[in-house]
């Protein structure tokens, strides 16, 4: 994976984040707040795994 292949996918967990955001920010329904906040922290622990892995194995 290249520096450019992994600035990318972080860009697009980025945009995921902001769409889920502004989904939370509409609705009405507590069940789906609930699935958002779940999706994003997801999102967010998949982020921190790749940034460990790409430290650790950098060279």
């Amino acid at each position: 994976m290249s520096e450019i292949d992994i600035w990318s996918s972080e860009s697009l967990l980025q945009k995921r984040i902001r769409k889920y955001k502004l989904i939370y920010f509409f609705s009405r329904s507590k069940k789906i707040k609930e699935k958002i906040t779940d999706a994003i922290s997801q999102i967010e622990r998949m982020k921190n795994a790749e940034f460990t892995i790409r430290v650790k194995y950098r060279y």
